[in-house]
């Protein structure tokens, strides 16, 4: 584990590091809450299986069988402890429950901003923080297109649009 934290590409969230990573999320959501299941994987390997009944509580995770799991539960320990250091405003909940949910924010937030940014460009107002906000605002155009960042940046409203891959500062 690295010693100086990252920051996720999508949700501007401070990690440890990025070898831990959620994929593969499926959702659904009830009056109680929301139900989900995606794979944990650790440097693109899948691990393990995350599950949520969406009534409430931590996730369970479901191991791969294997020579690796038990070495793979240790580190995954370590990474949540870490996630929770860096992270201590949530410190009085279940830690794996706030690294797992950021993991999960992580994938849904970065596929829906690929997904919008093939036809606007996703930006933020200043001062908004994607994962606290929830949302973000769509120009119709292309990042690519140095004129549409010029007449973002004119405007003055926003200090950060998507390029595709990253948040870029205006």
């Amino acid at each position: 584990m690295t010693a100086d934290p990252v920051v996720l590409a999508a949700t501007a969230e401070r990690v440890p590091d990025t070898d831990w990573s959620a994929a593969s999320v499926k959702s659904l959501q009830f009056g109680d809450g929301e139900a989900y299941t995606a794979s944990l994987r650790y440097r693109g390997t899948k691990v393990a299986d995350i599950e949520n009944d969406g009534r409430g509580g931590t996730p369970i995770v479901h191991w791969k069988r294997g020579n690796a799991a038990a070495d793979h539960r240790a580190v995954w320990a370590e990474w949540v402890s870490a996630y929770n250091e860096l992270n201590k405003d949530d410190e009085w909940f279940e830690p794996e429950y706030f690294a797992i949910v950021s993991l999960i924010d992580e994938y849904e937030i970065a596929k829906q901003l690929r997904r919008d940014s093939k036809r606007f460009i996703p930006v933020l107002v200043k001062g908004a923080n994607l994962r606290r906000d929830g949302q973000y605002a769509l120009i119709r155009g292309r990042a690519e297109d140095p004129r549409m960042i010029e007449a973002i940046r004119a405007k003055g409203e926003v200090d950060r649009y998507w390029d595709g891959e990253n948040w870029m500062t205006l």
